[in-house]
């Protein structure tokens, strides 16, 4: 896997990139979603997205059939 990040001005994160991932999505609670990013060799990156005072966060997903 290769994994990107690339950070705002402020060192926000700005946009993740992952090819060759095996990922893994979970809503935690309204308020917040974990996302594990697993390589090869077994090793996991953990990132959440997470809003101030558990504000819901909602999701979609699209497939693109191009």
């Amino acid at each position: 896997m290769t994994l990107q990040v690339r950070r705002d001005e402020n060192t926000g994160i700005d946009e993740v990139i992952a090819r060759a991932a095996d990922i893994h999505v979970e809503r935690m609670n309204d308020g917040s979603w974990w996302i594990g990013l697993t390589e090869a060799d077994g090793r996991v990156h953990h990132l959440t997205l997470s809003t101030v005072r558990n504000a819901r966060i909602t999701a979609n997903l699209e497939e693109d059939v191009g």
